[in-house]
């Protein structure tokens, strides 16, 4: 069930639907999250409600709706996990380090299609937009992050959540070779 204040009229209000999916890929705002999908009602104003199980447990977190004349019954809410380890991170750091800015938007592409003008058979995240200076080239495929292998987004942002503002060391592949660049990290605006 979800629980929320769909419209900010109708506070306390319970919809009740089933879980869809556990991992679903969602992009919100410009951010791809990994969230539980469910068909319980979602309207605005429930966002920063409860899901629960029939339980009465805690699930997640109530934070999206697909949205459109003909979409119904699509709603999206973040794991509990998540949600105890972005409160566990406020406590101690006074913020969520998974929130970080390294000066450029990443994209990923899961089979071969075309980055910036140019053919990329290979897999992976690629830098999509970078600000001038920043150390990342657009094109540029991210392979390491602290010298860990990623192949996914949630791959570099897992890695940068653990790491506090500050200088990171990114291993792109760049003009076929492997190159090392320190990118500055801060916190998102």
């Amino acid at each position: 069930i979800a629980i929320g204040n769909p419209l900010g009229l109708l506070g306390g209000t319970v919809t009740e639907g089933i879980i869809s999916a556990l991992d679903r890929k969602v992009e919100v705002e410009g951010l791809s999250m990994c969230l539980i999908q469910t068909s319980a009602a979602v309207n605005p104003g429930n966002s920063g409600g409860g899901l629960f199980n029939s339980g009465g447990e805690l699930i997640g977190i109530v934070n999206a709706k697909s949205s459109g004349q003909d979409v119904e019954g699509i709603g999206f809410a973040i794991p509990v996990n998540l949600v105890r380890e972005i409160a566990e991170a406020i406590i101690r750091y006074g913020y969520y380090p998974g929130r970080l800015d390294i000066g450029a938007e990443l994209s990923e592409v899961a089979e071969a299609s075309n980055v910036s003008g140019q053919s990329s058979p290979t897999p992976g995240v690629y830098v999509s937009k970078a600000d001038a200076g920043g150390g990342l080239h657009v094109s540029d495929r991210v392979v390491k992050v602290a010298g860990i292998p990623v192949s996914s987004l949630s791959d570099v942002y897992g890695e940068l959540g653990r790491h506090l503002p500050g200088v990171v060391t990114f291993t792109v592949v760049r003009g076929g070779r492997d190159v090392n660049v320190r990118v500055t990290v801060r916190l998102a605006g």
